[in-house]
């Protein structure tokens, strides 16, 4: 009995300092380091991944409302469509003699749909164009959900 009490002493006295290390023992907001190894491969793999993301373009779709020679005019339609849709990217762009201002980017053909229907009325020459090696759309803005409680 004397042994079994000797060693559920020792048990709960001394087994507690062996069990925690002193880097247990940092403050939760004290610096730390990670080390992270990596075999040479994955880096190269991982920073080429990196590089071409940041350049990557695709195919999509543009609305074009204007396609004609003068610069002057491309720009006031330029300030006029920046004014009335002022979240939607626009751009003159030199095609040969003609000057075009297009509007929004677009993954599909519905995507720039509904706003071609917008753009129509005011601009009845506007026309959906294929476009090669745009830079992504920007990312919608998330409306605020309802809360339960208003009406």
């Amino acid at each position: 009995m004397r042994l079994l009490f000797l060693t559920a002493m020792w048990c709960l006295v001394a087994m507690p300092s062996f069990g925690q290390q002193d880097y247990l023992l940092q403050p939760a907001d004290s610096p730390g380091t990670v080390h992270i190894t990596e075999p040479p491969l994955m880096a190269r793999i991982r920073d080429q991944m990196v590089k071409v993301n940041r350049i990557s373009r695709f195919d999509g779709y543009r609305i074009e409302v204007y396609n004609k020679n003068s610069r002057t005019e491309a720009r006031d339609i330029l300030l006029a469509v920046n004014e009335k849709y002022p979240g939607v990217p626009s751009e003159i762009v030199f095609e040969g003699a003609f000057v075009k201002v297009k509007v929004g980017i677009f993954r599909t053909k519905l995507e720039a749909h509904a706003l071609w229907v917008a753009l129509e009325e005011s601009y009845p020459g506007a026309k959906i164009v294929y476009g090669k090696g745009l830079a992504y759309p920007p990312l919608p803005l998330a409306a605020p959900a309802d809360s339960p409680g208003e009406e």
